[in-house]
């Protein structure tokens, strides 16, 4: 079952990303399926459809804009670590 690989990755992402970043891409991911069911359904429902699609760039432009923030708290949290402490996310090697 391939769906349960990313859920099971979930965890360790959370210790590492922060929350607002991984919501963000959430909105993005959830707006963008949006819009191929809304193409899917083939009604004529344009300004819908125009909207939603406003939806998606907004989403994508915001995630974009916070983007290199959340890099570098990510890589801030990295650094805070103790020498010879396994990274984020990792077991130490025996």
């Amino acid at each position: 079952m391939k769906i349960y690989l990313p859920i099971a990755a979930v965890p360790r992402l959370r210790a590492i990303v922060p929350d607002w970043l991984l919501m963000l891409f959430a909105a993005f991911i959830f707006v963008s399926g949006l819009s191929h069911i809304l193409v899917v359904l083939w009604l004529p429902a344009y300004w819908t459809l125009a909207d939603e699609v406003f939806a998606t760039a907004i989403v994508s432009l915001a995630t974009l804009y916070f983007l290199p923030l959340g890099v570098a708290q990510i890589l801030h949290r990295h650094s805070l670590r103790a020498p010879g402490q396994a990274p984020l996310g990792r077991a130490r090697d025996r």
